[in-house]
Formats: C-alpha cells, sequence, structure tokens
C-alpha cells in the first residue's frame, strides 16, 4: 500500500517543480515583454520630443534671422538716403531727402513693436515717429490710430524696460572674425559615440568651455549620470540634437549676414567697417515679457536695438505645431540661464519644452507572448493530465494485479488441498466405504470444475484484454438456446442443493419469448449466464428459499433474460465495485463466497461486445436481479 503513495508523492512533486519552473519563466517572460514595450514606447515618445523641437526651432528661426539681418538705420521712422550709414544720428534739416523705415509700416504678427534706446537710455521706436516726421508719416505712410496704438505699446514698454537690466543680458558688440575665434566647436556624430567615462568626461569639458552668448550656456549639462549605457546614448543624443538645431538655426542666419554683408559694400568707400558693429539678435527674458535685442556700435557709442515680442500669440502658434504629436505639451520660460538648464531646451530661444506624461502603453495582442505561453501551459496541462492517467492506469494495474494474484493463491489453496487429501486417502485405501468414495470423488468433480469454471473465466478476460472485438454472432431463437443450456445451468445448481426455474408465470410470454430470435453468440451467452447462476449459487447459499429463476421478457428492440435469487442481496461496499475486475482480495475471498471477483466484470464486457448489456436491476434483502439486454435479430 505504501508504493502507490510513494508514486504519487513523486509525481506531485514533479508536477510542482515543473509548475514552478514554469511560472518562473512565464513571470520572466512577462516582465521582458513589458519592459520591450515599455522601452518601445519611451523610445516612440524621446522621437516626438525631438520631432516637436525641430519643429518648434524650425518656426522660431525665421523670426530671429529676419531680425538680426535687420540693419541698424531701420530703428529710426525716417533716415537721410546719403546719410544711411556715415551720419545715421545727424540732425535731419528742412529740405533734405529721407525714406521711411521699412518698419514704419510693418505689423508683424508675433511682434508688438521695435525700438532703439540710446546711450542715455531714451527709448524710441520706428512705428511712434514724432514732430514733423509724424506729420509726414500721418500724410503719405500711415494712419493716426495706428500710431497711436503703436505709442500705446512703447509706452507700456518704457515701463518695465531699462538700460541697465538689458545691458546685462546682452554681450557687447563685436565684429563677425572675433566671435569666430571664440565660438565653440560642433558635437560628436552617431559613429563617434563615446564610452560612458569618455562621454561624461566630453560633456564636462564641453560645459567647461567659455561662450561668448547666452545661447552657448545651452550647452551645460548636470553632473549627474547614469551608469546605464542606455542612459548615456540617449543624453548623448539628445545633445546632438540640440547642437544640430543649433547649427541650423545658426546657418540661416549666416546666410542672411552674408547677404546683407553684400548690400552694405556699396557704403565702404564712406566709412571703414571697424566704425560700426552690429551683431545677432539675442532673446531675453524681462521679467515675464519676452525681448530679442543688441547691441550696435557706432563709432564708439552702444545702442540697443530690438523688439518686444508677443509671446502670449507666440506660444499659441508653437504648440497649435506640436499638440498633434504630443496633445499634452507645454512651453515654459526659462528665466535663470545662469544656472544648470533644462535637458529639453530649444536652441532658438530660452524656452524649455514640456512634453507632458508619457502615454499609456499596449502590448500587440498577436505579438504578445501570452499567446504562446498560454499554448505551453495548455499543452504542460495536458501533458500532466496524460502522465496522471497512464501512472493511475499502471497502478491501478499494479493493484489489480497483486490482488488477483492474492485472491487467485487464496482460491487455489482450498482446491489444491482438498484433491492432495482425497487422492491420497484413495490412493492408500484409506476409504473402504463405497458410499464415502463417491462422495470423495464428487467433492473432487466439484472442485474439479471450480478450478475450470475459474480458469475459463480468466482465460476469456484475458483474450478481452488482448482483442476487443466481438466474436461469431448467430440468430438462434431463445428456446432453442433455453435448451442448449438448461442442463448445465441446472447441474451447477443442483450441486448445492438449489433449483432451476426456467420461465415465468404467464405461459403466453414464455412462449411469446421461446419464439424470438436474438442474434448472438451462443457460447457467450452461456458462459453469462453461468456466471450469474454461479454467483447466485454462492451468495444464496444459506438461504431458505433455494430457488433461483432464470426468465426472458420481449421488448421492442432487445431481450430480457433475467436472472434471481433469494439471498441477502449486495452490500453498499460490493455495490460500488460490482463490475470491476479482480475485485476481491485475499481476505475478503476468505469472509465470502468463493471467487476473484471477476465473473460479472467478465460478463458485463462479454455482455456489451455482442451489443447488449448487464446491469443489477433488484437489489433488495430478498435476493438480487441481474438482467442481460440481448440484441433481437
Amino acid at each position: 500500500m505504501n508504493t502507490p503513495w510513494r508514486v504519487w508523492s513523486l509525481f506531485i512533486l514533479s508536477v510542482l517543480l515543473v509548475g514552478a519552473a514554469m511560472a518562473w519563466v512565464s513571470s520572466m517572460a512577462l516582465q521582458l515583454e513589458g519592459a520591450t514595450a515599455e522601452i518601445t514606447a519611451k523610445a516612440d515618445h524621446e522621437e516626438k520630443i525631438r520631432l516637436s523641437l525641430w519643429r518648434l526651432d524650425s518656426t522660431i528661426a525665421p523670426i530671429i534671422v529676419e531680425e538680426s539681418s535687420r540693419p541698424f538705420f531701420i530703428y529710426q521712422s525716417f533716415y537721410l538716403t546719403n546719410r544711411a550709414y556715415n551720419r545715421l544720428f545727424s540732425e535731419i534739416k528742412p529740405g533734405q531727402v529721407v525714406v521711411p523705415s521699412p518698419l514704419l509700416t510693418f505689423t508683424p504678427e508675433n511682434i508688438h513693436i521695435h525700438f532703439q534706446m540710446d546711450p542715455e537710455g531714451k527709448i524710441t521706436s520706428p512705428q511712434v515717429p514724432v514732430g514733423t516726421m509724424r506729420d509726414r508719416a500721418e500724410q503719405d505712410y500711415v494712419k493716426k490710430p495706428q500710431i497711436d496704438k503703436a505709442n500705446y505699446k512703447l509706452q507700456k514698454l518704457k515701463s518695465f524696460l531699462t538700460r541697465e537690466n538689458i545691458l546685462a543680458a546682452i554681450p557687447e558688440a563685436r565684429n563677425q572674425r572675433e566671435m569666430q575665434a571664440e565660438g565653440v566647436s560642433g558635437a560628436w556624430t552617431a559613429d563617434e559615440l563615446p564610452t560612458d567615462y569618455q562621454f561624461k568626461k566630453k560633456i564636462a569639458s564641453n560645459s567647461s568651455r567659455p561662450s561668448s552668448s547666452t545661447q552657448s550656456k545651452s550647452l551645460k549639462k548636470p553632473g549627474n549620470f547614469s551608469s546605464s549605457f542606455e542612459a548615456v546614448k540617449q543624453t548623448a543624443r539628445g545633445s546632438q540634437e540640440f547642437n544640430a538645431r543649433r547649427r541650423a538655426v545658426n546657418r540661416i542666419a549666416n546666410q542672411q549676414a552674408e547677404a546683407f554683408g553684400h548690400n552694405m559694400m556699396f557704403c565702404r568707400d564712406f566709412i571703414p567697417e571697424e566704425s560700426f558693429i552690429e551683431n545677432a539678435m539675442l532673446p531675453i527674458w524681462v521679467g515675464e515679457e519676452l525681448i530679442l535685442a543688441r547691441r550696435v556700435n557706432m563709432v564708439g557709442k552702444d545702442y540697443i536695438q530690438g523688439c518686444w515680442i508677443d509671446w502670449r500669440h507666440l506660444e499659441k502658434e508653437l504648440l497649435h505645431e506640436t499638440t498633434s504629436l504630443l496633445p499634452s505639451c507645454s512651453l515654459k520660460p526659462v528665466f535663470d540661464m545662469e544656472g544648470e538648464l533644462p535637458a529639453r531646451m530649444l536652441a532658438s530661444l530660452p524656452i524649455e519644452f514640456k512634453a507632458g506624461a508619457m502615454p499609456e502603453y499596449k502590448v500587440e495582442p498577436l505579438w504578445s507572448v501570452r499567446i504562446p505561453l498560454g499554448v505551453a501551459w495548455a499543452c504542460g496541462g495536458i501533458a500532466v493530465i496524460a502522465v496522471a492517467l497512464l501512472l493511475a492506469g499502471v497502478v491501478q494495474l499494479s493493484e489489480r494485479r497483486a490482488t488477483f494474484v492474492s485472491a487467485v493463491t487464496h482460491e487455489l489453496r482450498t482446491p489444491l488441498t482438498t484433491f492432495k487429501m482425497y487422492t491420497e486417502m484413495l490412493r492408500k485405501g484409506m476409504v473402504r466405504d463405497e458410499e464415502k468414495r463417491d462422495k470423495y470423488l464428487s467433492t473432487l468433480q466439484t472442485e474439479a470444475d471450480r478450478l475450470g469454471h475459474m480458469v475459463e473465466n480468466v482465460l476469456a478476460f484475458a483474450r478481452l484484454e488482448k482483442n476487443n472485438d466481438a466474436d461469431r454472432l448467430e440468430v438462434v431463437s431463445m428456446g432453442e438456446f433455453f435448451d442448449r443450456v438448461q442442463d448445465r445451468l441446472a447441474n451447477r445448481t443442483e450441486q448445492v442443493n438449489f433449483s432451476l426455474e426456467l420461465g415465468t408465470e404467464d405461459p403466453e410470454q414464455d412462449a411469446k419469448a421461446r419464439e424470438t430470435c436474438v442474434r448472438i453468440d451462443a457460447s457467450t451467452v452461456e458462459q453469462i449466464l453461468l456466471n450469474l447462476v454461479d454467483n447466485a449459487c454462492k451468495y444464496s447459499a444459506n438461504s431458505e428459499d433455494t430457488r433461483i429463476h432464470l426468465s426472458a421478457h420481449v421488448g421492442s428492440s432487445q431481450v430480457e433474460v433475467k436472472v434471481r435469487d433469494h439471498g441477502p442481496g449486495l452490500s453498499e461496499a460490493m455495490l460500488k465495485k460490482l463490475f470491476k475486475p479482480f475485485s476481491k482480495s485475499a481476505p475478503e475471498a476468505a469472509r465470502s463466497a468463493p471467487g476473484v471477483g471477476l465473473g460479472l466484470a467478465l460478463s458485463h464486457r462479454l455482455a456489451r461486445t455482442m451489443g447488449g448489456d448487464l446491469k443489477l436491476t433488484q437489489n433488495s434483502e430478498d435476493g438480487a436481479e441481474f438482467t442481460l439486454y440481448l440484441p433481437r435479430a
């Protein structure tokens, strides 16, 4: 009994180990899938951020380049045609020929007003002419409401813009040769991506390099770097992107400056290059207002020229360019350019780009690892069930074999002992009484029949286990069949002093049953009925009513052959293993009627091989009744 428990314990332990291994592999696969999906989503999110930054800088660059390319003399409402460069700020006398500034009638979409601040801090605007110049402007070029509106904006500009706060943010004007001599070289390419240590060293050296403009400070990076190479790669790519955008803006500015330089070549005869210097516009924040400004040095005097950006309107326009990629993005001004600069900063303006929260990512169901994992778990479950069924069959077969050997051993011991004792007594002439001798011989014959019947059942069951095909069937009437088997069945009942009663109390029904033909294997049906009668004789041996009834009843498609006794009936324990082969152990065989528990199981299977069935149709204290169903011809 310990062997099955040991086998099942090992099996359960193996299943638990395999299940734990599969669970661990599944967990790792799901984690890897989630990490891959997260990395893909982050990469896509970063790609959208880079594209958005390119769009923003591409939108802002033309505004800055256009303002940087404006010659300094147009920041007056009117100027003399022959004094634009050599006597720009001299007094205009009556009768002199002047031309209007292009900014006088200029109404840009994203600029409030253009302005110029002289060395004394006085602020003027080409859109707000004064004195006789205003009269001329209103007469030929602009209307009074437009000038009044520009004057209102100019007064508002004067309320927060002073020479001190703007000079602190704008570097001194220098010529182009000086700026090129102090410029910062470009960034790395993707093929020159350094290692972790080299990358930190390159960033540190690039951050500490002196710069001549406010924009160069955006090259500064934080000092804390992740040891992960992926983080280093992302940071390097962000630096490359920023420098690429910065070079693109500068390229456009240089093209405009070259075009402007060609237009100024005609004035080289009037004024040397060193007498005036103008640089590109630089964006700065004055309070919460965005200003584009530059220093212009004319004959040693510093003037400040620029424009007041309409940041509210420009912000809406910029966000319109990026909301299709990142709906929750926003723009945040960077007021402190001396500290640690944000990683996602525009190359053209001191503006930080806020991408917003990364959208939730999903695992594509068609490519999900959950499908092969589910298939693997299903196959594993099927394999476990198959092995469990096979193991159960093997264990059950082993138990049946052990039970069969035990029961057969017990069944063989009693008749063999009887054979040995009786034959020895007869051989030695110890039994002289003829009556006793006949009784002994009759006992030997009975035991021999019993052994023969048991061997016949075992051999028949072995044939069924080996080959489940039905035997040869024949059509025979029930009357003819009963006449063939009646003597053998009656002989079995007579051995225990029982009587076999054939038929019922209804002669017409018996006559109809005898005339009905069935398609059966007569020898197989005879063996089934012999097993049923033999069981009835054994289990009702102590019954007062010694009759065993055999009758046939005709149905629509079957003939019901009933065998009934008057014994005590079957117990609950016997009912649970009624048609199981070798259901008796040796102790059970010793306590109950002789046999190995094979007759009913064999009869049940033989009946089904012919297309019929065997059932217990009645079980009570007054006896048990078995019904054999045979197909009609």
